[in-house]
């Protein structure tokens, strides 16, 4: 795999590089995170401050136009890239599993003495509900048949 840097511009309001480089490959096209590493190879710097933006390849040809950012530190990349939902979701989950890590030391304690006594009105409500039957209302036809009748003059 080869990359030839083409274009690169500077935008210093957004603290980033704008990167347009030509892919030679052979096989199938690169996956993102290979690109990545090769720009970030051809730049001279990390891949974490790398973005791939874009990358575009002609049917049957083993080339391929490939859109970056090079961003001139992470944080400012945090700023300006918007995260993916993947990204999103695991921050999410990170502060309530905290919170589930600190809990379960006082639950299990109160689980086990609360346990023995709980089986035991389990079985007896299982018992209970067996012989239980639903009764059901009828409600008579003729009377719907007299609304429905009344109703039609009405309609003259």
């Amino acid at each position: 795999m080869a990359l030839k840097i083409i274009k690169q511009v500077e935008v210093p309001l957004l603290s980033r590089k704008e990167i347009e480089a030509e892919l030679s490959f052979n096989g199938p096209v690169p996956s993102g995170n290979e690109v990545k590493k090769a720009v970030a190879k051809g730049l001279g710097c990390d891949e974490s401050i790398v973005v791939i933006k874009q990358i575009m390849n002609k049917f049957s040809d083993n080339s391929a136009k490939v859109f970056a950012y090079q961003y001139m530190s992470e944080d400012d990349m945090k700023k300006i890239e918007p995260s993916s939902k993947k990204e999103a979701d695991k921050s999410a989950k990170a502060p309530k599993e905290e919170a589930k890590a600190a809990a379960p030391t006082e639950a299990p304690k109160e689980e086990v003495k609360a346990a023995a006594p709980t089986e035991a009105p389990k079985e007896e409500k299982k018992a209970e509900e067996k012989p239980k039957e639903e009764v059901k209302k009828e409600v008579p036809k003729e009377e719907k048949k007299v609304e429905a009748k009344e109703e039609a003059p009405k309609g003259e």
